[in-house]
């Protein structure tokens, strides 16, 4: 029986000793399964801005012409007393082919080409969207392209940034349409938010 005295002694130290170490040890799980949760959590991205390679990357939605059939230019109207007639729903509008959407335009000669005829182009924005701008075309009543501004060999697309910085919070973006045989015509306008299509006939002059 004397053997077993000293053990007994111990017995409530060993255990105190263990609720302490518990005691301790929880509240640092704790904090350790906190920190693995949070690293766990997806920290949100912000949103990527547009860029002009996106606007590019949707495919065109010109339609198409039968043989024969008539070109149902789209209408113009007056969008702003600061600009003449506009073609168009917006909020991106072509400017200088008139009330009836015909685009009269000057021979390759002109342009110091020997393909691409082409007219100058007014391009306003109203205040409803700033950003990019992205204009692409073709012919609908046959082969053919739409290209833009001066050269040569002119460039397929069109881009600008809409900054709103005419009267009243419009843009303005002068440019040049290049065709090289008349027929019929489309636009395709991409922006961030929006796609239009504008029809028009070209016309040489």
């Amino acid at each position: 029986m004397a053997s077993l005295l000293p053990r007994k002694r111990w017995l409530p130290r060993l255990t105190a000793l263990v609720v302490v170490v518990v005691s301790v040890a929880l509240p640092g799980c704790d904090f350790l399964t906190a920190k693995m949760s949070s690293t766990r959590t997806p920290t949100p991205q912000p949103t990527r801005p547009i860029a002009y390679h996106d606007l590019e990357q949707r495919p065109l939605h010109l339609p198409t012409l039968a043989a024969g059939a008539p070109c149902m230019t789209t209408k113009g109207s007056q969008v702003s007393p600061d600009y003449g007639i506009a073609l168009g729903n917006g909020p991106v509008y072509p400017v200088g082919l008139g009330a009836e959407g015909v685009l009269k335009y000057a021979p390759p000669q002109n342009f110091e080409s020997g393909d691409w005829g082409g007219q100058k182009v007014l391009w306003v924005v109203s205040p409803a969207y700033h950003g990019l701008v992205l204009i692409r075309g073709g012919r609908l009543d046959g082969a053919g392209e739409v290209r833009f501004e001066r050269g040569a060999d002119p460039p397929a697309v069109l881009e600008f940034d809409a900054l709103g910085l005419d009267p009243d919070g419009w843009s303005g973006n002068p440019s040049y349409t290049r065709i090289r045989a008349p027929g019929c015509y489309a636009y395709q306008v991409d922006g961030a938010n929006f796609s239009e299509v504008i029809i028009f006939q070209a016309v040489l002059v």
